[in-house]
Order: structure tokens, then sequence, then C-alpha cells
């Protein structure tokens, strides 16, 4: 027993020995849960006698259960095949299995995925509605989903009614979704009690893991697997009880102990993760939510460095400063594999891949796709450069078919036939239309033609925020757009796009802005064919979300405004709450150096907008941070670290930059390069440079080694290696 129990600590020991009866394990981040899982399980068979096969253990991924079992396997000696650990719905497949029949289904049943779910759903809507889009689609969808796992009732008849002709289609095909794997192995023990009671006497013993993330199905049918057994051993924490969104039930811990009144409750409080600042913090934010356990996590890894609150001027200075920060690190020792930036909002990433690019630094985006290769992205830029051109085929087809205009794959094939037989561009090829397509399609081909050479005009005209609205409202795209079920994050990226452009304008100062987008386009191609997959070396960036259960070295959490991390739509209490989680999440990924950054002032969706600093950051003690970037120079409380340099609180505003600096800006700027270790020709995008021949230029991108660079007349644009002995940065 005691080599089984000798790495564990003395509440986990607790966890480990208290077998009888109901037991709650509060599990704080990085306290070693899982050990705890496995070792239960372990001294169960071993110290117990009990079999293995009279075990339950069930949690909520196949990564976690596939841990668990290689863990209990190297405990035990046991086959993974003698084994009940899973998922709740692999537990329910494979009791279906067994028993289905009785339900009126047949054994050989199968198990849709959610896409196939959306297939039947769409064809069902479209006899009972055939004018429904997208959006009502995905609203019936979710509708559907939330009426199963009993977290909504929903009295709409069409919901209704779609409902039972979808019920009716899996079970005379003989399918069954997720949800219904759970929904009918609960029928099953409801409306057969011999059955349940075959499966009540055989597991003695339940374990279920991240018990906060459970929804009403899900504690439903762990009541019915228990029945009148009492040895049930949940591990969870309220603090991390972040997916309401998909149905989880925060209230069942405290269901679970009204339920079971003689619970016992261990708190694993010591985190085997983090440095002690960085748990502090994390205590500190939590506790201003209301009706949870208390408990405070600790470490024997020792107090650590500060954590740095890091504040620009603009987001621009935000992400430079993380980029320098990251390379610093890398000269010291850390790989790039050791950061992680977390954001709550997918578009904060964009910045970041532009930068990174531009600096080699190698980086991984989690469950997202690159900025630059996203459809809408990408739709919206074959609009732009048919603006520029009107021999770009390529782009000429992805705008016409992006909103469908009936102009379909045969009809492009004669368009691109013609303009090679008669050596024609795009525009030349439609005037022609109609002597080789049908007066219909050759009149909706003039209208494309005639709404290109209308952007055209526009893009001189107007401001260039105007100019985006115009182009997605005239083209029709916003339209169809919002039937797609992605509408909110598609067009947020679009929104993006204002300030792609808004950050241009202010580069090409003293280029047409015909010059400005080619520029502007040419740096997004080279940016999107970029090879940036060094997936065993690179930073990874994530949403908070997709970060729980992982853990860095370093973790930069961005974007800490107010209407950004908390979310602006976080004004009820419970909202708030649970943002106040996601942030606890993310502070507790960071092992050793934890950043947290925002901007004075960012450019959102093509706006300069004054931010104000996100409430987490302000619930943690002043001693804990060291204080760098544009609040360093500012009047701080005497509590405030801002690592020895005197404070300062007058400021100019930098006529080229637009950024907000102290006076003495050329003593802080030598202060600071000297603190950072800059290399002499660290150039980025849009700094001044001196050339020994062609005079002033500004960088106006940079891929790879090779920068470009603007010059006056008649020098033009020109591409230099970044090193090149003749560039001096001003």
């Amino acid at each position: 027993m005691s080599n089984l129990l000798e790495n564990l600590n003395e509440k986990q020991r607790e966890a480990v020995l208290m077998t009888e009866g109901p037991v709650m394990a509060i599990a704080g981040a990085g306290s070693g849960k899982t050990s705890v899982l496995t070792t239960r399980i372990a001294y169960l068979i071993k110290k117990k006698n009990v079999d293995i096969s009279n075990i339950l253990a069930i949690t909520f991924t196949n990564k976690a259960a596939r841990e668990m079992k290689e863990r209990v396997v190297n405990l035990t000696d046991h086959k993974l095949s003698e084994m009940w650990i899973s998922t709740f719905h692999a537990f329910c497949a494979k009791i279906l299995r067994f028993h289905i029949e009785l339900l009126g289904y047949k054994r050989g049943f199968q198990i849709i995925d959610d896409d196939d779910v959306k297939k039947i759903i769409k064809d069902i809507l479209k006899e009972e509605k055939p004018e429904a889009d997208q959006k009502e689609l995905k609203k019936i969808r979710t509708s559907i989903s939330k009426m199963k796992n009993k977290s909504d009732i929903y009295s709409d008849d069409l919901v209704s009614n779609i409902f039972d002709e979808y019920q009716k289609y899996l079970f005379n095909n003989n399918l069954v979704d997720f949800d219904d794997l759970l929904l009918l192995t609960i029928d099953l023990f409801k409306q057969f009690p011999d059955i349940q009671k075959i499966y009540n006497d055989k597991f003695q013993y339940v374990l279920v893991d991240e018990f906060q993330d459970t929804n009403n199905v899900q504690y439903e049918l762990v009541s019915l697997i228990l029945g009148k057994n009492r040895n049930i051993f949940i591990v969870g924490d309220e603090d991390q009880s972040i997916y309401a969104f998909r149905g989880a039930n925060i209230k069942n811990i405290t269901k679970f102990r009204e339920d079971y009144p003689d619970y016992h409750i261990v708190l694993l409080e010591e985190n085997y993760r983090s440095t002690n600042n960085i748990l502090k913090a994390a205590n500190q934010i939590i506790q201003n939510n209301n009706n949870r356990i208390e408990k405070k996590l600790f470490s024997s890894k020792g107090s650590g460095e500060s954590i740095v609150k890091y504040k620009g001027a603009t987001e621009r200075d935000e992400v430079e400063y993380i980029s320098k920060k990251i390379l610093k690190l890398t000269r010291q020792g850390y790989k790039f594999s050791d950061f992680a930036i977390l954001y709550r909002m997918n578009n904060l990433s964009r910045m970041f891949e532009d930068n990174f690019l531009s600096k080699h630094i190698p980086y991984g985006i989690v469950g997202n796709t690159s900025f630059y290769k996203r459809r809408e992205i990408k739709d919206f830029i074959a609009y732009l450069r048919m603006i520029l051109s009107s021999s770009d085929f390529f782009s000429f087809e992805r705008a016409i078919s992006n909103p469908r205009r009936g102009i379909g794959k045969k009809t492009l094939n004669k368009i691109k036939d013609y303009m090679y037989l008669y050596d024609l561009n795009i525009f030349e090829a439609i005037d022609k239309s109609s002597e080789f397509l049908g007066k219909s399609v050759s009149n909706k081909l003039m209208l494309f033609k005639e709404s290109i050479i209308d952007y055209r005009k526009q893009f001189d005209i107007l401001p260039l925020n105007d100019f985006v609205d115009y182009i997605l409202s005239d083209s029709g795209y916003l339209k169809a757009l919002k039937k797609d079920e992605k509408f909110e994050d598609r067009y947020s990226n679009l929104l993006e796009f204002k300030s792609i452009l808004h950050e241009n304008q202010s580069i090409y100062t003293q280029s047409s802005k015909q010059d400005m987008l080619l520029y502007l386009l040419e740096d997004i191609s080279l940016k999107s064919d970029e090879n940036n997959e060094d997936y065993d070396n690179r930073v990874t960036l994530m949403t908070v979300h997709s970060a729980k259960g992982l853990e860095f070295r370093v973790v930069f959490v961005i974007g800490l405004e107010n209407g950004i991390f908390p979310m602006i739509r976080a004004n009820e209490a419970n909202m708030l709450e649970e943002e106040r989680r996601l942030m606890y999440v993310a502070v507790t990924r960071a092992k050793e150096l934890l950043f947290l950054t925002n901007a004075n002032v960012r450019n959102l969706y093509g706006e300069n907008k004054h931010t104000v600093e996100s409430l987490f950051v302000k619930e943690i003690d002043d001693e804990l941070l060291s204080i760098e970037g544009y609040e360093a120079y500012t009047s701080r409380p005497s509590g405030f670290r801002t690592n020895g340099k005197k404070a300062s609180s007058t400021f100019k505003v930098s006529q080229r930059t637009n950024r907000v600096l102290p006076k003495n800006v050329a003593s802080i700027r030598q202060r600071k390069a000297n603190l950072d270790n800059y290399q002499e020709n660290d150039l980025n995008k849009a700094d001044k440079i001196f050339h020994n021949k062609y005079g002033e230029g500004t960088i106006i991108s940079l891929v790879g080694e090779n920068c470009k660079i603007a010059f006056s007349h008649p020098h033009g644009v020109k591409i230099f290696k970044k090193d090149h002995n003749a560039i001096k940065k001003i």
C-alpha cells in the first residue's frame, strides 16, 4: 500500500482511502485529480479485492478515458478490455448493444454524428418550411438538442413538429444520435427495472470525473446506475465550470450535496503546476464569485516571478511587446512550444499571425483556421482583387459565386474558354457574352461587371470603413452570410478587415489608395503562403475554452479589457461569473510566467476606441504585479512595481505613429532597447528607415528574411534583406 500511495499528498490519500459512501473531491486546477482517480481504482482492486469489472469510471473525453486506462494498467497490470472506464456516450452505447431490442430498435443500430443530424433536420425542415434559411436551421438543431438534454422546453409548433418527424426518421432507420445514447439508456433503466438492477448490482463503485460539466441528463443517468448503492466518488471544481453554453449545469454539485447529505468532502488544494504568485492571483479573482465551495490553491514551487501587467498604447504595441518577449525568452533557453497566447475572441489572433510571420516565430492556431485562410476573408479578398484587375479569373470565379448569382461552373468555363480564344480580359468577354451565352445569363454577368466598376469608384470616394460596409451590403454577401450558422464569427472577421485597411492607410501615406490596396493584397498573399507548421516547436494561439486541461511554462492572456474579456454581454450576474471562471482557467494554465496584457486604445472593426481595463485584472492585489508598458510611465499607487523606473505622467502624441508617447521619447526608447536586448535591424511593418543610397523609406511588409520598402519618387518600392548593412532603422 505504501508504494501505491507514496507519491500522493495527505489530501489525495484521504480521497483514495475513503472508499465507502458518497465522496466529493473538489479538485483545484493542477491538483492531480487524474492521479487520485486512477490510484483510487488501483487501491480498490489491489487492497480491497474489488473485481475490476465491478468498478465504473466515467469521464468526458476519449483522451481522458484513454489516459486513465493506461495509468490503471501500469498500476494493476489488468488488461484494457476488462475495464469499464469510458465517456458517458461510450458507456451507454455498450449497454444499448445488449438491450436496445427491448426498446423496439434492432441490435445493429448505427450512431450518427452531428453532420448527419444537421442533414436530416435540414431535409425535414425543407418539407415543413421551404423558405427557412441556415440561421433557422441552426436554431432548430439547438432547440432539439436542448429539449433532449432537458435544459429547455419549447412550445414552438414548428420545432415540435420537426422534433417528432426527426425522432420518427431515426427510429424507422435504426439510427441514434449522441443525445439518444443517454436518453435511451435512461428509458431502458426506467422501463425495465430488472435490467437496471443487473447494473446496480454489477457496479459496486462508481467514479465520475469533471462533475461540474455534467448536464441534467447525465446527472439522472448516474443516479439510475447507482440505484440504492451509495459508493459514488465525484471529482469536480465549480471554479472551472465554463461550458454552460453546452448545457453543463454548475448546480449539479449543489444537487449532489442535497441528494447525498452524508457525503464526505475532500479539498484538493495543492497545485503541482504553478508558482504561488500565479495561484494567489487565481484565488483573488475567483473569490469574487458567489455560491462556491471555498478553497485556496497553493504550491511548493515557491513564489516565482511577479505577474507582468502590460498595457500598450495601442493593440499593435501589445502584439509587438509579446513577440519581443517571446524572442527574448527563447534566447534564454525557452522553446517556442513553452508559450501560449490565450484570448476570448478569435479575431484577436490576426495581428499576432502578421507579426509572428514577419519575425519568423513559428505558431499554431488551435481550433481555428488562420485568419487569411478563412472562407469569408478569401471571399472578400476576391472582390478587392477584382477592383484592381479585370484579368484575374480565379478571383472573378470566387467573387461571382459568393453569393450565388445563378452562374454555374459550365458558364464560367465557357467564359474562360472565350477569353483565352480571343485574348480578352473578363470584362471584355462579358461585354460579348450574349454571343455565346443566353440573354438571361449575359444580363447577370453585366450586372456583376457594373457592380465591380462601381466598387472601384466607391473605393476612391468613401472612407475605408464605409467602403467595406458598402461592398458587403451591395454585393448581397452580407444578406447571404446571415443564413450561415457561423454568421456572428464570420461577420466579426470581415469587420476586422476595416482595421487592416485602416492600418495600411496610415502606412502608405504617400501612395494612392489603389497602390495601397495593391501592396496590401500582395502582402496577404505572401503571408497566406508562408509555411509555418513547425508542429514540434511552435507558439500556441487559442481561445480560453480550448485551453481547458492544458498547461504551458509561459502564458499571455491578451485583450484584457471590459467588453472583450469579460465580453460585453456579461452584464448579468451568472454570465459574469462564467466569464470570471474563464479568467480563472486562463490564469491557472501558466506554470512559471504569466503576462496579462491589454491596450489603452484598440482599433476594433476599423474604429479607435479608448478601453477600460478588465475588472478581472483589477481584482488582483497590486503587490503581485509588475507593471510594464504604457502604465509604467504614468503615476501609479505606491503598491505597484514598475521595475524600478520613475513614473512620469507627461505625454504627447507622435504624429507619425499616432501613438501616445512620453516627452522624453528618445531616452525611453533607448532604455527599452537596452532592457529587451533589441537587435540592430529589428524591423517591423511601418518602421521608418534610412538607406545609404535611396534616403528615407517606410517598411510596407516583411516576409521571412526580406523586407519591402517604399521610397519617395523616383525610387519607388524595393526589396532588401532585413539585415542589409545599407539599412538603418530611424
